[in-house]
């Protein structure tokens, strides 16, 4: 349903991050690799008109007709730089592959979509409840097939979606995947701490310093592909 309302990474964020994505990847089966931590590419179809209860004006889609709207878009466990007070702070990542199109009376047109962010929200009261997926997009060109338009402006999605025992087989699906990021980041943390680290890294021996960072840098790597 679409509406318009008037380089640590902590133990918890991690988590949370890849539960995210394991959950919405793995779950649904719209994984393109094996890694929750891989994007997903999926096709929005946005299916726009007048429904009963609307609070458009009277004459918006009072035809009938319908705006749909195709948007590819790539899903990220990603970070977003964006924030929106709607979707909340620590969103994700949610990127259109391309242009919009849709034909009207006047022939093809296509329509810019600017990156959004998406989160979800764990159901609350147990398993016979859902969580609710969110997410927004930002549209940069208007469009309208006869009476229904759609403005510039930020686009927001909401559904339900997995409920409580979901969730859980996303948590065992992903524990092996946490401990190992976990684990990574500790070693990467005992090497270059100043009381207990690596000594190579003082630099008193040039060629073992060298030595020292290459090590370093392996186990940085290490760290960065178990938490992508």
């Amino acid at each position: 349903e679409a509406f318009r309302p008037s380089e640590a990474v902590s133990s918890l964020s991690m988590f949370r991050r890849v539960l995210s994505f394991a959950i919405l990847t793995n779950v649904t089966g719209l994984t393109t690799t094996i890694s929750p931590w891989s994007p997903s590419s999926w096709k929005l179809s946005l299916d726009i008109g007048r429904e009963p209860g609307t609070e458009m004006p009277k004459a918006w889609g009072e035809s009938g007709a319908r705006l749909v709207l195709p948007i590819e878009v790539t899903v990220s466990s990603d970070e977003s730089n964006l924030r929106d007070n709607l979707v909340g702070s620590g969103s994700l990542s949610i990127r259109p592959e391309k242009d919009a199109r849709f034909i009207n009376s006047s022939g093809e047109q296509r329509v810019s979509v600017k990156e959004g962010g998406w989160s979800f929200e764990y159901p609350k009261g147990g398993k016979g409840h859902a969580a609710k997926l969110q997410f927004w997009l930002d549209l940069e060109s208007p469009s309208s097939r006869n009476d229904v338009t759609l403005p510039v402006g930020r686009l927001y999605f909401v559904a339900s979606c997995w409920r409580q025992d979901e969730l859980e087989i996303g948590s065992r699906i992903i524990a092996p995947l946490v401990y190992d990021a976990r684990e990574a980041q500790k070693l990467v943390e005992d090497r270059v701490s100043h009381e207990g680290g690596d000594r190579r890294l003082d630099g008193t021996d040039p060629i073992e310093t060298m030595l020292g960072y290459k090590d370093i840098a392996a186990l940085i790597l290490d760290r960065d592909n178990k938490i992508r």
